[in-house]
């Protein structure tokens, strides 16, 4: 028999970080924040890039077991459709828009990013 302190087993706990939905949530940052030139923050291929990404969040969280982050990424989607789905919406309307979805996604880089 092996006996072994709980303090040796923390070594072979699997992180929580999660490197595929960190790289997901970045790459729907920068699409997020920085659009292809100042006029165009409603650019509709960017607008579905967008709403891509969050779906492949969403449909990914949904398989991890975790509800929280489950809501979290249904939450994000819904803002993004929104945005998208919108009819003839103003360049201003748009930019407010992303910069909001952009602070959201900041914020859960900071706390996912800080998963050990």
């Amino acid at each position: 028999m092996l006996f072994v302190g709980c303090g040796q087993l923390e070594q072979w706990k699997p992180s929580e970080f999660d490197n595929v939905e960190f790289n997901s949530l970045a790459t729907l940052y920068v699409l997020a924040n920085t659009p292809a030139s100042e006029e165009e923050w409603c650019n509709r291929r960017e607008l579905f890039a967008m709403k891509r990404m969050s779906l492949r969040l969403q449909v990914y969280s949904e398989h991890r077991l975790n509800d929280n982050i489950g809501d979290i990424y249904r939450e994000l989607n819904s803002l993004i459709n929104e945005l998208y789905d919108r009819e003839t919406p103003s360049n201003v309307y748009c930019k407010v828009k992303r910069m909001t979805v952009a602070e959201s996604i900041d914020h859960m880089l900071e706390v996912f990013g800080g998963r050990k």
